[in-house]
């Protein structure tokens, strides 16, 4: 379910939000956050088995329900962005179009990143934990600006380098612990 909402601002504009309900009995959203959907309110209901939200004061972060797998950030990454710890796999388009995104930490104990950093054009270097075991093979589509993509594991150990990434191979650097 959508609504608007109209919010009063001390100056008289009105603002105008999005709010999307998530029901009970949603078990598949995708790809409805696929395609830079930012600045909407999200609700799920306290009955759905399959989805959570984390409301921070940038905006909305969808999970999950245990919080393995980030579905979407629903706002406009300005800077650096912290993954939680409690991620293990970054969804599709999880972070589609964050072109003000310049930077990602990558928690320990993530083992996947699907098609998920494409358009992220102001990001120009990532770090891949030790614990990453899959990427998908666009994972870096259209990220023109990554000119480093660190990995903290031994040469070759994950398939499908350099994952879409403009520059190719070159800017793979292995570190073997």
């Amino acid at each position: 379910m959508k609504k608007q909402t109209n919010e009063k601002m001390e100056n008289g504009i009105t603002l105008l939000a999005l709010v999307i309900t998530i029901g009970k009995n949603i078990n598949s959203i995708y790809p409805l956050f696929a395609y830079n959907i930012h600045n909407v309110h999200l609700i799920v209901d306290n009955e759905n088995n399959n989805y959570s939200v984390e409301t921070t004061e940038n905006g909305d972060i969808l999970y999950n329900k245990d919080k393995t797998t980030l579905i979407s950030v629903i706002y406009q990454i300005q800077g650096t962005f912290n993954l939680a710890n409690t991620v293990k796999v970054i969804g599709h388009y999880a972070f589609h179009c964050q072109d003000q995104m310049t930077s990602i930490i990558l928690p320990e104990g993530l083992t996947e990143i699907s098609y998920s950093f494409n358009y992220c054009n102001s990001l120009t270097e990532i770090t891949i934990p030790s614990t990453v075991e899959k990427i998908s093979g666009a994972a870096f589509s259209n990220a023109d600006n990554l000119t480093k993509i660190h990995i903290d594991k031994p040469k070759d150990s994950i398939s499908g380098s350099p994952w879409g990434a403009i520059r190719g191979n070159r800017i793979v650097e292995w570190r073997s612990n």
